[in-house]
């Protein structure tokens, strides 16, 4: 049914995969939870192995840094199931039927089903984060039916699902490799 693959790079992602985790059992549906860390430092790493001993919970870290395509590669080709949900590992799931959205609209026509992005209402207190947080609300942050309405326009990578063999096909641009 469901392979939910999150490459991790310098980030606690314990919180969204307790959260997709507990989503995906409650649903009692065929999933497994690939968490493969690029190289972060020893203090995420430190942080994230308490995952390694969850059900239906593969983490992996890697001995080095294959930067953003080439870990979405490797996750797509390690997916056991026929659709692959892709979610950034700074997310944050503040909806208790995120994981149910998504499997209402499967199997269906749509190779491709992408989500929103929302942004807190209020400006971060770092300064070197306030021009993303800016144009992300203006710009980035739309309802379901704007996004519905403009599809390519508003896609973003960091959370969507695909059919495997789609990812496998077309995979990731392996020239962006930083993050």
């Amino acid at each position: 049914m469901l392979s939910v693959l999150i490459p991790v790079h310098n980030y606690n992602v314990v919180p969204l995969v307790k959260s997709v985790f507990q989503q995906c059992r409650k649903l009692k549906i065929e999933y497994e939870i690939l968490v493969f860390d690029d190289f972060s430092k020893e203090e995420f790493r430190k942080k994230n192995r308490i995952i390694s001993s969850m059900f239906k919970i593969n983490y992996m870290e890697l001995s080095e840094n294959l930067g953003r395509s080439r870990i979405r590669n490797w996750l797509a080709k390690s997916a056991r199931y026929d659709y692959v949900l892709f979610l950034d590992c700074d997310s944050k799931i503040r909806n208790s039927k995120f994981i149910a959205n998504y499997i209402a609209h499967l199997p269906n026509d749509h190779d491709i089903i992408h989500g929103g992005r929302n942004y807190g209402k209020k400006p971060p207190r770092a300064k070197s984060k306030f021009l993303h947080w800016y144009y992300g609300t203006k710009r980035e942050s739309k309802n379901v039916k704007t996004r519905t309405k403009n599809s390519p326009l508003y896609f973003h990578r960091n959370n969507f699902i695909i059919r495997k063999r789609l990812i496998r096909q077309y995979t990731f641009d392996e020239t962006l490799d930083g993050y």
